[in-house]
């Protein structure tokens, strides 16, 4: 279980978060926690959340921003706001900088549990070197934490992860690991 002023560290990507108001906290409304990306870092796959409102705020340094293919890029002071079914993506542009930034996802759902299993499974080396899981695994997390790729139809990726996820899970892949995360979804 997150709590507040916990921090986690993916030591695949270089991200650090520090959880600044939890799930528990904010009765499910939001999720707000710092979040430091080091040189080069992005989020590795174009996605949507469909259910949820992620928010920006930098702190330090330059990140850019593509969102339904328009680009931008935020300074410190700057903010933006990625609207629920926008195809998004991120990253530090800076080859010798970090960018801290404030993240907000609204509702919270159970996106820190999803960010504790992904950092837990690339510190324990379970995928590949830019931090990913492989495909089975990621289909068996996808309905879970309601975050899908950019490209499929939602609706084709639920029905998708609903089956293969089944599969993945009789193959020993889980939607949670209980090293990682304190408290189940």
């Amino acid at each position: 279980m997150a709590n507040r002023g916990d921090k986690i560290v993916n030591r695949v990507t270089g991200e650090h978060i520090t959880w600044l108001d939890t799930a528990s906290d904010t009765a499910g409304k939001f999720l707000r926690m710092e979040f430091t990306v080091a040189p080069k870092g992005l989020v590795q796959i174009r996605h949507i959340h469909p259910n949820q409102t992620e928010r920006f705020e930098i702190i330090e340094g330059e990140l850019k921003i593509e969102q339904n293919g328009h680009y931008s890029i935020l300074t410190p002071g700057d903010k933006a706001m990625v609207p629920k079914h926008t195809p998004h993506q991120w990253w530090n542009n800076s080859g010798t900088e970090i960018v801290k930034m404030i993240v907000t996802l609204e509702p919270a759902l159970n996106s820190e549990v999803l960010f504790e299993q992904f950092f837990g499974l690339a510190n324990d080396g379970k995928t590949n070197k830019k931090g990913l899981p492989n495909l089975m695994q990621s289909l068996a997390f996808c309905n879970a934490y309601q975050s899908y790729i950019a490209g499929p139809p939602i609706f084709v990726q639920r029905t998708v992860s609903f089956f293969l996820g089944g599969l993945a899970n009789l193959l020993g892949y889980k939607t949670f690991y209980k090293k990682y995360s304190a408290e189940k979804l």
